[in-house]
C-alpha cells in the first residue's frame, strides 16, 4: 500500500564468458570465476511495474526476478495512512489522563481486570485469540502479557499478532466492552478515535501500534489506581504498589455477588450491587 517513488537497488547473478569448471581454493570458499553481480540503481528491468499507486493500488509483477536476483523499491505511504502515522505516534495522551483522572478503583478493575465469569454477567467474556485460547482477563491487563511477550522478540507470528492482522474484531471488542459501563464510556471514546486512525494503517502494521496503544492506556490506568491509595503506596516502591494492585484485581461489584442483607438501622450502600472483595 502506498505509492512508488522510486527503484532503489536490483540485481541478478549473471555467467560471464570464460570457463565454468569449479577449481577449489586451498585457502578461502569460493565459487564459479564466470559468475558475477550485475547490480544497479534507478531502473526496474528486473520486474513489470503494473501500477506505482497513483490509483492508490500499488502493483509490481515480480515474475521475471529469476533465483538469485533482488529488488529494492521506495514506497510512500498514501496522504490517508501518513495522517493515521501521525497520529498514532502522537496519541493524546493529555485526553488519557484527565479522561483517567475521574475514574474510580472500580472503573479501574472493570477497564483492567475482570475474569471470564465476572464479564459474562456483564455481556463481555474473555476474548478468544484464535490459536492461543482466551486471554486470563477481559480487560487491558489480558492483553499484556501477550504484548510483553511478543515485542522483544518481535514475534509477529504470534496468533495476536495474526489476529489484529485479519480484522478489527479486538478493537471492536475493547471499545464495545469499555462503552458498556458508564465509568469507563470516555475511556472507550479516546480508545475508538486511537483505533479510528489504527484501522487505517496497512494491516501488517496494526500490531506495532497497536501494541503502543494498549501499554500508553494501561500504564495511566496503573498509575491513577495507585494514586488514589494511601501515601505509604503512593510513594511506596515498586514492590508495595504492584502489591497493592492485588486489591484492585480482587475486589468488584458483581451482580451474582451480592453483600449480606444489612441492618436496618444502616444507610443500602450507594452502589448496586456492592463492591466485594474475591479471596
Amino acid at each position: 500500500e502506498g505509492r512508488l517513488l522510486k527503484v532503489l537497488l536490483q540485481g541478478k547473478m549473471v555467467c560471464r564468458a570464460g570457463s565454468d569448471k569449479f577449481v577449489k581454493d586451498e585457502n578461502v570458499i569460493n565459487g564459479l570465476n564466470c559468475w558475477q553481480a550485475e547490480v544497479s540503481s534507478g531502473s526496474a528491468d528486473l520486474v513489470k511495474i503494473i501500477s506505482d499507486g497513483s490509483d492508490e493500488s500499488l502493483r509490481i509483477d515480480l515474475d521475471g526476478l529469476t533465483p538469485g536476483s533482488f529488488i529494492a523499491v521506495e514506497i510512500e505511504p498514501l496522504e490517508l495512512c501518513k495522517e493515521a502515522f501521525t497520529s498514532l505516534r502522537k496519541l493524546d495522551t493529555i485526553q488519557l489522563n484527565t479522561v483517567v483522572t475521574d475514574m474510580t478503583l472500580l472503573d479501574i478493575h472493570f477497564a483492567l481486570f475482570q475474569c471470564d465469569q465476572e464479564g459474562q454477567e456483564f455481556g463481555f467474556g474473555s476474548y478468544n485469540v484464535p490459536g492461543w485460547g482466551e486471554l486470563h482477563y477481559c480487560g487491558l491487563a489480558g492483553l499484556v502479557p501477550l504484548l510483553d511477550r511478543m515485542r522483544p522478540a518481535n514475534d509477529l507470528g504470534h496468533p495476536l499478532a495474526s489476529n489484529l492482522r485479519a480484522g478489527d474484531w479486538l478493537l471492536g471488542y475493547i471499545t464495545s466492552r469499555l462503552a458498556s459501563q458508564p465509568g469507563t464510556a470516555r475511556l472507550a471514546a479516546w480508545f475508538s478515535s486511537a483505533f479510528s486512525s489504527l484501522k487505517v494503517v496497512p494491516r501488517y502494521l496494526i500490531p506495532r501500534y497497536f501494541d503502543s496503544t494498549i501499554m500508553a492506556a494501561y500504564g495511566a490506568l496503573q498509575q491513577q489506581s495507585v494514586s488514589l491509595m494511601s501515601p505509604f503506596i503512593s510513594t511506596g516502591s515498586d514492590f508495595v504498589q504492584r502489591l497493592a494492585m492485588g486489591s484492585v484485581i480482587h475486589t468488584s461489584a458483581v451482580p451474582s455477588a451480592p453483600l449480606p442483607p444489612l441492618s436496618p438501622a444502616l444507610s443500602p450502600p450507594a452502589s448496586h450491587p456492592s463492591p466485594t472483595l474475591a479471596a
